[in-house]
């Protein structure tokens, strides 16, 4: 069986910062997560050139060895990670090549990109029939982002597409639970075990902490659940053995929320991840499933049940 341990013990520091300056953009809840090297210079980077404001971070410990930090303004989010285990990327290689990201005011943007100072790397190119108005710059990192003008009658704004699930944000506080984790052939006990939930971004986003200690050495996760549009639900975690954001395509289901992931494996194989929220009117529980073989057999990984608040 695939080791799929979705643990990430860190403890989130919620911080709502100030930026150095207004953000540069203005977009309709744009969202992208960058690997990077010096968490103190990109954080930097993006709250100065792009004028982004902290609204979440999560140091390093031992048992993670990564830190993450979520940066908010103009209605984009940039999720930064900083993991110990990090390489150098070569640009050319396979797999994502860049981010990109529409705007409101393409001119202007332009404009307050070149006045802070910020390397554009391509462009800007005009718009044709064929395309829009773009160009593409580099972070401090040289991580490549690409803007587009907005089409003439998109929606255009920096509030949610739509609110959280309201079964979702009632979970907001701190819960004592009883967390079971698989190891092997078993579903093992987590000790101490709690869960907090915490509404951030005006509503746009649930945080999520579960922490504990099984046979002695921590163990935990994170997650961010995030409304990109008006149909979707997302969830955002890094496994911390595997050093991977996986992002989880969510939908409510009566009284449950469901979110999904799927990955085409070599050979054609679709190993499958489904995570299952259900909420009552005094506390909920949650379900972590996986199939590997594209959904004819389903293994529970994990399960947390609330106690009490």
């Amino acid at each position: 069986m695939p080791n799929l341990s979705l643990v990430l013990p860190i403890f989130l520091v919620l911080t709502i910062a100030s930026p150095a300056q207004s953000p540069v953009l203005s977009t309709n809840d744009a969202f992208f997560a960058l690997s990077v090297r010096d968490m103190d210079a990109s954080t930097k980077w993006y709250v100065e050139k792009l004028g982004l404001a902290v609204i979440m971070h999560a140091p390093r410990t031992a048992a993670t060895r990564a830190s993450a930090t979520i940066l908010r303004g103009g209605g984009l989010t940039v999720e930064l990670i900083q993991r110990d285990s990090s390489i150098p990327r070569n640009p050319m290689s396979a797999g994502m090549f860049k981010a990109g990201v529409t705007v409101d005011d393409f001119g202007g943007t332009v404009a307050a990109l070149r006045a802070r100072g910020v390397e554009i790397a391509y462009g800007p190119y005009p718009r044709r029939p064929d395309q829009p108005a773009n160009l593409i710059f580099r972070d401090n990192e040289g991580n490549l982002i690409q803007l587009f003008e907005r089409a003439s009658g998109e929606i255009a704004g920096d509030s949610c597409p739509r609110p959280l699930p309201a079964s979702l944000t009632r979970l907001s506080g701190q819960w004592a639970v009883v967390w079971e984790y698989r190891r092997g052939d078993s579903l093992l006990t987590v000790d101490s075990a709690k869960m907090s939930f915490t509404v951030a971004n005006r509503g746009c986003a649930l945080l999520e902490q579960l922490e504990g200690r099984l046979r002695g050495e921590p163990l935990g996760s994170t997650a961010i659940i995030t409304v990109p549009d008006t149909l979707r639900l997302q969830r955002a975690y890094v496994d911390s053995e595997h050093g991977t954001i996986l992002t989880m395509e969510g939908r409510s289901r009566g009284d449950s929320v469901v979110f999904d992931w799927s990955n085409v494996m070599e050979g054609g194989r679709r190993l499958l991840l489904r995570h299952v929220y259900r909420v009552t009117a005094t506390g909920f529980s949650t379900q972590t499933f996986m199939s590997p073989n594209g959904g004819d057999q389903w293994l529970l990984v994990q399960r947390v049940r609330a106690t009490s608040k």
